[in-house]
């Protein structure tokens, strides 16, 4: 993670960093974090670009086919995710602008440093031990997991 995005993934110099209060097991990925709108409404911001602005119509329109929607529940959750720190808002003319304060990239890796730090703080022990399961040159996912760990530590150091 480069200087710049690490400081995106934090929140960027004016933004601080994305508000994860909740972990749902049951749920597949960014869903573990975000609610199921919030998570649709963040990969369409997403799929834009980095730094593109959209409107909620912007959204509403990349969300049809995916789910129905209102456009009052859209802003609102829209409203929501500026408050949570993933999104920004500016009013140009009669609309808002949203853009994401990070990358999907960043906003992962700061959610899940977030609940290793979290589980870590709590739970030390129970946390390890089953780290250390998962990354076990036994396990099933070991190796790969130990390469993924070893590139990681070794681009930090760059």
């Amino acid at each position: 993670m480069t200087p710049d995005s690490a400081k995106a993934a934090k929140g960027g110099p004016d933004h601080d960093p994305p508000d994860i209060t909740v972990f749902r097991t049951g749920k597949p990925g960014l869903r573990k974090v975000l609610g199921d709108l919030e998570a649709d409404i963040m990969a369409a911001v997403w799929r834009r670009g980095a730094g593109a602005r959209v409107t909620v119509r912007d959204v509403l329109a990349d969300l049809q086919g995916v789910r129905e929607s209102a456009y009052t529940t859209v802003m609102t959750v829209m409203g929501v995710l500026v408050k949570k720190g993933l999104l920004v808002s500016e009013k140009v003319g009669l609309a808002h602008q949203y853009r994401a304060t990070c990358t999907e990239a960043e906003f992962t890796d700061a959610a899940v440093g977030q609940v290793v730090r979290e589980l870590l703080s709590d739970f030390a022990g129970p946390a390890l031990a089953h780290f250390s399961q998962a990354i076990s040159p036994a396990g099933q996912i070991g190796e790969d997991w130990l390469a993924r760990i070893s590139k990681a530590r070794e681009a930090e150091g760059d």
